[in-house]
């Protein structure tokens, strides 16, 4: 549930982009801005793959301390922790909990 300042700052908001939908124009323009950090991203996932597989050794790799193996900045990282969580993690993580308990018993 929101606050009452939330909810009253989404009203405003979506009153104001109703005003102004977003064009195809926008929505490549935002694509574009967020490519080059999703490449980066997508990159390291690849990267992370291929050296976590079974036929690689990183302890023999000698590049294995190489700044170019190590992970892009987050972009836009959610903030972690138990003071960060949210009704929705809270409620979400009891009833996968829920799920697989009710699962697991009824075999």
């Amino acid at each position: 549930m929101l606050s009452e300042k939330m909810s009253e700052m989404l009203r405003k908001q979506r009153a104001e982009a109703i005003k102004k939908p977003l064009t195809a124009v926008d929505i490549m323009k935002l694509e574009m801005a967020a490519h080059s950090g999703v490449e980066e991203q997508m990159k390291c996932v690849v990267l992370r793959m291929l050296l976590d597989s079974q036929q690689f050794s990183s302890e023999t790799y000698s590049e294995r301390d190489s700044p170019s193996l190590a992970p892009p900045t987050p972009v836009d990282q959610f903030p972690t922790g138990p003071d960060h969580i949210n009704t929705f993690q809270a409620r979400s993580t009891f009833l996968r909990r829920a799920m697989r308990t009710s699962f697991t018993s009824s075999r």
